[in-house]
């Protein structure tokens, strides 16, 4: 087991080591090579509404209590993560095997089931207990919004009798005498949660309409739809809140891709519909893209242009594949590179991470071979958690957010070189209410980096650090220095007062 593997998570908490300017300066760069930061805080964007995280597929798994409320704690609490945001997944039903190959950690169980004594389909909302027992361990904490989401239409409802997609790629799953049914399925769901206290904000009806989801290549949950589809249930569903006075939005549509070509279909068919014009958002997933900035800028281009008064949502990340270590410095570095890109580059208002805990065998624990994609992973039946790198990456915005903050404008260098540091050296600043200034560098390279503070010299602030030995460890507290030495791949957060 590594050193960094050890750290099993009772109470997070960041120890403050004070260190002098010069401690914290750079001495191996010329005076030349080091770049200035630039804060412009009248250049305001975005007001940031939270970070969050998906509840599929391990919150059903969450089988003993006092665990749970440990991984609820670790994800939903001011000593932790601070996240607000949590995606709770209305599964399909689906658990037994079937010749569609659901792996059976993705088979979900569903509050609507088939009743052998009645011979009818029925509600009984005391099922998924677990994934309901954790939604109210995070609701004890800093969860403040929930958004139901659904990966397939329940199984009853599709034309292959699978929540894994059409016998053909490509094609419909859900019956075309059965968008009503699904509709009504989701408006009732919603409305349980809400009466019984639950902040559910939005419902998010369908996942990654543009892929395949069907025919040989199947192992979870999903349901291809074309565009006119998505307007369609988007419409029905709409009507079926309306009516039942359900008071939540509609999230659409979940886009698997952010190239132009894969959405602009999508929301070209959604802009004529009420269900949409009532949405104050676009959902999208940043699979696939996690430097590329090109495509940001140019989908963040066509939406200024075809829907100006839409917020972006990005509502799943993360790394695929999954190619390092849980432990890995690296797996931090791309989720700080991709949040950064997104909040720059989208003005997503939100930022959710795909997987929150992973079941993994005791045996790779601290190994190299526990390549998770969750920020946090354990072993249920001792009690041990483990923060992975990605966990403590994320930690370096979503535990210095406040409600009301606003993204401002930040660069590092001018000319060529800010455009180099894009790439290599991303930063992110954001403004709370407060009247902090946070500041996010992630150092993507193999060799360090001097930055000058520049008009920050001297401020209050705090400086946090995440590299291959530490996690978000307070380094500085203190009059900030004229100079920011940032390590080969790390990443650094300056909060400034």
């Amino acid at each position: 087991m590594t050193k960094r593997a050890k750290t099993i998570i009772a109470a997070i908490a960041v120890s403050a080591v004070a260190l002098s300017a010069a401690a914290a300066s750079a001495v191996a760069l010329s005076p030349l090579s080091v770049q200035e930061l630039v804060i412009s805080r009248d250049a305001v964007y975005q007001t940031l509404k939270g970070f969050g995280v998906s509840g599929a597929w391990w919150a059903q798994g969450l089988t003993d209590e006092t665990f749970s409320k440990k991984v609820a704690k670790a994800l939903f609490s001011e000593n932790s993560l601070n996240l607000n945001l949590y995606r709770y997944n209305v599964g399909a039903g689906e658990q037994s095997a079937s010749k569609r190959r659901v792996y059976s950690d993705r088979a979900t169980e569903s509050f609507y089931y088939f009743n052998e004594s009645t011979k009818k389909y029925e509600y009984d909302f005391t099922r998924d207990a677990a994934a309901y027992a954790f939604l109210l361990n995070a609701l004890d904490g800093t969860l403040k919004e929930v958004v139901l989401f659904a990966n397939s239409p329940h199984y009853s409802m599709t034309v292959s009798g699978s929540a894994s997609g059409n016998d053909r790629a490509y094609t419909l799953n859900l019956k075309a005498d059965s968008f009503d049914d699904f509709a009504e399925y989701l408006t009732k769901i919603a409305a349980y949660f809400i009466e019984n206290g639950i902040p559910v904000s939005y419902i998010s009806p369908l996942n990654e309409p543009q892929w395949s989801w069907g025919g040989e290549n199947v192992s979870q949950e999903g349901c291809h739809y074309e565009p006119a589809h998505v307007a369609e249930l988007g419409k029905i569903l709409y009507e079926y809140l309306k009516m039942n006075d359900v008071n939540a939005k509609i999230s659409l549509f979940e886009s698997g891709s952010l190239a132009l070509k894969d959405v602009k279909p999508y929301l070209s068919a959604l802009s004529r519909e009420e269900a949409f014009k009532n949405s104050d958002h676009v959902s999208l997933h940043s699979y696939w893209a996690d430097g590329n900035i090109r495509v940001r800028k140019k989908l963040r281009k066509y939406l200024d242009r075809t829907v100006p008064d839409k917020e972006v949502h990005m509502t799943e990340w993360c790394e695929l594949p999954s190619e390092h270590s849980a432990d890995d410095i690296d797996s931090a570095i791309i989720l700080s590179r991709t949040l950064s890109n997104d909040l720059n580059y989208l003005n997503a208002v939100t930022w959710y991470a795909w997987k929150g805990y992973e079941e993994v065998p005791p045996g790779i624990v601290g190994s190299p071979e526990n390549r998770t994609d969750s920020l946090l992973y354990g072993v249920q039946a001792t009690g041990e958690l483990y923060a992975a790198k990605r966990y403590y990456a994320l930690m370096h915005y979503s535990a210095f957010w406040e409600p009301g903050s606003v993204r401002v404008g930040a660069k590092i260098g001018k000319g060529i070189a800010s455009a180099q540091n894009e790439k290599n050296l991303p930063v992110t600043a954001f403004v709370t209410p407060s009247g902090k200034t946070v500041a996010v560098i992630t150092n993507t390279t193999s060799v360090s980096k001097s930055v000058s503070l520049g008009a920050e010299t001297g401020r209050s602030a705090n400086i946090y650090v995440t590299d291959k030995e530490r996690n978000t460890e307070k380094v500085f507290s203190g009059g900030a220095p004229e100079t920011l030495d940032i390590a080969a791949k790390s990443i650094v957060t300056l909060v400034i007062e």
